[in-house]
């Protein structure tokens, strides 16, 4: 089990690098006139092209340099590509964060597919294993039982 948790660690860390690179976006500040005047929030946040039109300010998307294109980037760092990561690594999904690149969906299904081979897989076999020995435990305990019973009942006679 430490050996599956140090490879969930060391794939968190790759992959949550990876979707923080895909969708980090533009920085916006004052060197590129805040993204065109598309940051509305002011310095600092990094800015992403929405390609579905979904953006937070309610125009329509017309081209990547447009205002209403921009939107607010959902993984601003590596820590909360790494919340997104581990949510999705475990098929656990909770749906609050997603990537929103074509590169950010790539990778989030890869993520997705390691997380079903780096522990379902595994897992199954664990508990297969688990299984096994926890009946052959039950095993040797009906045969001392019932060993101790014939002792028992020689003794008697």
């Amino acid at each position: 089990m430490l050996m599956l948790g140090f490879f969930l660690m060391i794939a968190i860390v790759i992959f949550s690098s990876m979707l923080y690179f895909a969708e980090r976006g533009e920085w916006c500040d004052a060197s590129n006139n805040f993204c065109g005047g598309s940051a509305t929030m002011g310095e600092g946040w990094y800015v992403v092209y929405d390609p579905y039109g979904e953006d937070t300010y309610g125009g329509n998307c017309v081209s990547p340099t447009d205002v209403s294109c921009r939107m607010l980037s959902e993984m601003p760092d590596i820590f909360t590509a790494g919340y997104f990561t581990l949510s999705a690594m475990t098929t656990t999904g909770y749906g609050d964060i997603a990537p929103k690149t074509m590169l950010g969906l790539l990778a989030g299904c890869i993520v997705m597919l390691c997380g079903l081979l780096l522990l379902a897989l595994p897992i199954t076999v664990i508990s297969g294993n688990f299984a096994q020995e926890y009946a052959a435990q039950e095993y040797f305990k009906i045969i001392a039982e019932e060993e101790a019973e014939a002792k028992a009942a020689e003794g008697k006679h």
